[in-house]
């Protein structure tokens, strides 16, 4: 939304000066219907011809308040209201992002506090100003989630496993981070191993997620036989425990098929040696 707002140098009987802003444009000044040129070795300033014949200059600088005129003689011109504090904070705040997100982070808050800026300084009501402040915010706020979310996707390789590795970085909760787990030597302390890797065949997996259920189940039938084969004792008569990484949909649309059937000690204690043919 474009504004416009009339002024006179101070101390000077005109002629009137048009400064018309726009929320992402610069200023444009006009003089009796004319657009005046702006200073080509000082963009933002500006010559007139006064009423009494001579010229003056002055130049449009802003500050956190706003736009304002800075004449040659040393008067100034403020073409906004003071900002109120919690304006600033508002306008600001998506660069906030930057400790969140880098660089990506920094770019697109920059972007959102430029545009609360020019909010800021609208025709709109004050409630207006706020919600679409805050709605700016949140959306920079979103855009960079799911950017940094497809990024970090593109960029980090989907975990693969082979029967007979040990890793640790399993934790000790119900929840298990793939990302976490990392290969160990057998012959040292680690808190689990791969007894078998079952790959979900092309042929009945289709492209898209077969569902939670359908995954855990997979794995919940066919990890016993692999343990077996693997330990040489089956599973229900073993003191060991078993769980398994399987495919999320995330890493599924990604091509990941495998699931990896990985033993850990009872009740979760570390493991040293491998546990192939031990029949424990």
């Amino acid at each position: 939304m474009a504004r416009s707002t009339t002024i006179r140098l101070p101390g000077t009987d005109g002629p009137d000066i048009v400064i018309e802003r726009g929320a992402f444009s610069k200023p444009r000044v006009r003089v009796d219907g004319s657009e005046l040129p702006r200073d080509p070795a000082r963009k933002d300033s500006f010559s007139i011809v006064m009423a009494d014949g001579t010229t003056r200059s002055f130049a449009l600088k802003s500050d956190r308040n706003g736009l304002k005129v800075v004449a040659d003689d040393g008067s100034q011109i403020a073409l906004d209201p003071p900002r109120p504090p919690w304006e600033t904070v508002l306008t600001i705040l998506p660069v906030g992002l930057v400790a969140v997100g880098g660089l990506i982070g920094g770019a697109i808050g920059g972007a959102a506090a430029a545009v609360n800026m020019a909010i800021s300084r609208s025709d709109l009501r004050t409630p207006m100003r706020v919600a679409a402040m805050l709605a700016v915010t949140a959306v920079a706020a979103v855009g960079w989630f799911a950017i940094a979310r497809t990024v970090a996707n593109t960029l980090s390789p989907i975990p693969t496993y082979v029967a007979g590795q040990c890793v640790n970085g399993i934790g000790t909760g119900d929840r298990v981070d793939p990302s976490a787990i990392r290969t160990a030597a057998c012959a040292d302390p680690h808190r689990g191993e791969v007894v078998g890797i079952h790959a979900i065949s092309a042929s009945s997996d289709g492209s898209r997620f077969p569902g939670l259920s359908t995954v855990e189940s997979t794995a919940m039938d066919r990890c016993p036989p692999l343990f077996a084969e693997y330990v040489g004792i089956g599973y229900d008569a073993s003191r060991l425990e078993m769980f398994y990484i399987y495919p999320s949909e995330d890493t599924w649309n990604r091509g990941d098929r495998q699931i990896a059937c990985i033993v850990t000690g009872p009740g979760g204690e570390e493991l040293t040696g491998s546990v192939a043919g031990t029949g424990r």
